[in-house]
C-alpha cells in the first residue's frame, strides 16, 4: 500500500471519528436540555415556559440518579411531610402560573424523601407520566378538577396510598397509572373518564369493589389485572371491548353485573384464573342467551338477569293540574296527594297558605318498583278564592286537590 493510500484512509477515518464525536455532543446536549430547569423555589423545580407565562414542575439533572424535585425538597427541608404546590410562581420578576406536574418530576422518591400528602393547585390540568412514580409514603393525594389527563404510570407503586377521588374533569387515565397501588381500598371514577388504560389498577389487591363508570368504552390490557380482592365489578352498558387480561387473577370475584344489552367484544382471556366459574354474572334478561354462548362469558357459574328499576318518574304542575310521567314502557304511576299548611305569623294574626304535596313512585311487570319521588306546591294568600266563598283559606287546598283528581 503507497504512502498515499495509507494518509487517505487516516483521513476518511478522522472524519468519520469527527462525525461521531460530533453526533456524541449533539446526544449529550440533547440530555442535557431534557433535564434542564428554570428556577429552583423552596426546593421544587420549575420549568418555565417565558411566551405562555406557565411553569411545570420538573426535576433537574436525571430523575434516574436521584437528581428530582423530591431530593432537592429533601435537602431544603428534612421535616418536610407535606408538600404544597402553588398556583403561581415569580421568577426574575415575573409570574408564572404553575399548569403540570412534568413527566418524572417526583420520580423514585423512596429514599431521599418521606413525603406523605401533596396539595396541587387548581390551576394544574395535567399530571404526567411517571410524576409520582413509586411515592411509597404518599398516603394523601387529592386531584384538583382542572386536571384532565393522568399520564403512563403516574402513581405506579404508591403503595401506601389508600384512597383516590379522581375528579369529573379527568378523561382519560392512562396505562399503569396506579399500578401496584397496593393499599389502594377505594377509587372513585367519575362518568367523565372514557378509558381506562393497559394495567391502569393492575395490582391494587387491596380493592373490593369497583363500580365503572357509564362514559367509559373501553378496558384496557390487564386493566385490573392480580386485584385478588376484588368481590364485584359493575361494567355498564357503554363498554363496547374489553382487554386481554383486564381481570385475570382476580381470585376473590364473585358477582359481575355487565349492563351491555350486547355482549361486549371481550378478550377470552378478560377473566383468566379468576375463578369465575364460582362466580355469578348479572346481565340484561333479553341478553342472558347471548351471554351464555359467547366466551369468556359462558364460563361464568351462574348466568342470571338483572332486576331493573323503573325509570323515576318526574312531577310537574301547568294549569292546574298535576302530570306524573315515567320513561319506563307500560310503567303506571301511584300518586298520592297530601294537604299542608304554611304558616306565618305577623302581629299575632296567622295566614294559612294552601300547599300541597305529591308523592309517585313507577311499577311496570318485569320491573323493580322505581324510587319514590316527592314534590310539594304552595300558593301565596293572592293565589284566589278557588272554592269562592269569600276567604283564602285550607279548604281551597281540597278545592284544588278536588280539581287535580277531576272529583
Amino acid at each position: 500500500m503507497t504512502r498515499e493510500a495509507i494518509i487517505s484512509i487516516n483521513k476518511k477515518y478522522e472524519i468519520i471519528m469527527k462525525k461521531k464525536l460530533l453526533l456524541s455532543i449533539v446526544a449529550l446536549l440533547g440530555c442535557i436540555q431534557a433535564g434542564a430547569y428554570t428556577c429552583k423555589i423552596d426546593g421544587i423545580c420549575y420549568d418555565c415556559n417565558t411566551q405562555k407565562k406557565t411553569a411545570t414542575v420538573t426535576y433537574s439533572g436525571s430523575p434516574y440518579n436521584n437528581e428530582y424535585t423530591g431530593h432537592y425538597i429533601s435537602s431544603y427541608t428534612l421535616a418536610n411531610k407535606d408538600v404544597v404546590i402553588p398556583s403561581t410562581i415569580t421568577y426574575n420578576d415575573v409570574e408564572y402560573t404553575v399548569t403540570a406536574i412534568g413527566d418524572e418530576a417526583f420520580y423514585d422518591c423512596e429514599s431521599a424523601i418521606l413525603m406523605s400528602s401533596i396539595t396541587l393547585p387548581s390551576t394544574i390540568t395535567r399530571i404526567g407520566d411517571k410524576a409520582f412514580f413509586r411515592c411509597v409514603n404518599l398516603t394523601t393525594f387529592t386531584i384538583p378538577n382542572s386536571v384532565t389527563s393522568i399520564g403512563n404510570y403516574a402513581f405506579y407503586g404508591c403503595r401506601s396510598l389508600a384512597a383516590i377521588s379522581i375528579p369529573n374533569s379527568v378523561t382519560s387515565i392512562g396505562d399503569g397509572a396506579f399500578y401496584n397501588c397496593y393499599g389502594l381500598t377505594a377509587v372513585s371514577i367519575p362518568n367523565s373518564v372514557t378509558s381506562i388504560g393497559n394495567s391502569a389498577f393492575g395490582g391494587c389487591s387491596s380493592l373490593t369493589d369497583l363500580s365503572i363508570p357509564n362514559s367509559v368504552t373501553s378496558i384496557g390490557v390487564w386493566a385490573f389485572q392480580d386485584c385478588v380482592g376484588l368481590t364485584s365489578v359493575d361494567i355498564p352498558n357503554s363498554v363496547t371491548s374489553i382487554g386481554n387480561g383486564a381481570f385475570q387473577n382476580c381470585s376473590s370475584l364473585m358477582d359481575v353485573y355487565c349492563y351491555a344489552k350486547e355482549v361486549p367484544n371481550t378478550n377470552s382471556y378478560a377473566f383468566y384464573q379468576s375463578n369465575i366459574g364460582n362466580a355469578t354474572l348479572h346481565v340484561p334478561a333479553a341478553s342472558v342467551d347471548n351471554y351464555k354462548t359467547t366466551s369468556p362469558w359462558n364460563k361464568f357459574g351462574n348466568i342470571v338477569p338483572i332486576s331493573e328499576k323503573c325509570a323515576t318518574p318526574t312531577i310537574s304542575f301547568a294549569n292546574g293540574k298535576v302530570k306524573v310521567t315515567c320513561a319506563t314502557e307500560g310503567a303506571k304511576c301511584v300518586t298520592s296527594i297530601v294537604m299542608a299548611e304554611n304558616q306565618t305569623s305577623e302581629d299575632g294574626e296567622i295566614e294559612v297558605s294552601p300547599a300541597f304535596t305529591v308523592s309517585t313512585y313507577a311499577t311496570a311487570e318485569g320491573y323493580d318498583d322505581s324510587e319514590v319521588v316527592t314534590a310539594t306546591f304552595s300558593w301565596p294568600k293572592t293565589a284566589g278564592d278557588l272554592n269562592e266563598d269569600g276567604h283564602i283559606d285550607i279548604s281551597d287546598v281540597t278545592t284544588l286537590v278536588n280539581i287535580i283528581l277531576g272529583k
